[in-house]
């Protein structure tokens, strides 16, 4: 597995640093030291004359990590304004790097920054990088469409986690004939999640994640035809179990500590 330390050139906001004549640095001796997962702090409370206290809950904080690069060439007033307007957007962009392309950054640099140079226009710059959440990401993944518009029964998916925590899916779906759709995860202690009331040809999107759901039907609003619990994907295989007459596709990203 290789890390982003190990990376020569990295993707920020879409474009490459080799586009700016920047590569990805170490400036430390030795071994790489990169942080290993983000910070985290227990809440809990303590009761007079009980030595242990009670744990409410663990608070993790966003990942931080310091980004280090260098100009391949000397640089000038024009590529500082290039590297600056680049690097300092106002909202969480992707980051990913090029040997750990499957690992994206939705980050942003705060705090102190710094460029160190020679006074003769060669440096490197240490950006402090903040991201909008405890974990990393992988690509996007789009199953193909699940045409169930003839099924008699139930039809079985796999959805597979290979991530550290529990991810949401998104549901998009066109259902095929009035009623409802029924999906069953057997890997989350058969967990059920409906789709009622449903019409012909409507279109259905659910960002389970938010529990939001949006349809094609003008005027209509849908909260009231979910019921149950939200898909969930765990660690590992998920076998799904779907009924209803639809044709069913589902979008995801697994989330990683590291």
């Amino acid at each position: 597995m290789a890390t982003k330390k190990e990376s020569l050139y990295f993707n920020y906001a879409g474009q490459w640093s080799s586009e700016f004549g920047i590569v990805n640095v170490n400036m430390s001796d030795g071994m790489y030291q990169e942080q290993f997962v983000a910070n985290r702090s227990i809440v809990e409370q303590k009761v007079k004359g009980n030595p242990n206290p009670y744990l409410f809950r663990v608070d993790e904080e966003p990942l931080e990590f310091e980004l280090t690069f260098a100009f391949e060439e000397t640089y000038d007033e024009k590529k500082i304004r290039e590297v600056i307007q680049w690097l300092y957007q106002d909202y969480y962009q992707p980051l990913y790097f090029s040997e750990e392309f499957d690992k994206i950054y939705y980050c942003m640099p705060v705090n102190d920054s710094s460029i160190t140079h020679n006074g003769l226009k060669e440096g490197y710059v240490t950006l402090k990088m903040r991201c909008n959440s405890p974990y990393l990401y992988s690509p996007i993944y789009m199953t193909d469409v699940y045409d169930l518009s003839e099924s008699k029964g139930k039809t079985r998916v796999v959805l597979r986690n290979t991530g550290d925590v529990t991810t949401m899916p998104e549901i998009s779906l066109t259902k095929i004939g009035d009623g409802k759709v029924t999906f069953i995860n057997h890997s989350d202690h058969g967990r059920i999640f409906e789709l009622i009331n449903l019409k012909d040809k409507e279109d259905i999107y659910v960002n389970c994640e938010k529990e939001l759901i949006e349809t094609s039907r003008m005027g209509v609003y849908r909260y009231d035809s979910m019921i149950g619990d939200v898909p969930a994907l765990l660690y590992g295989d998920n076998h799904f179990e779907i009924e209803g007459n639809c044709k069913v596709r589902f979008r995801y990203q697994n989330k990683f500590r590291f």
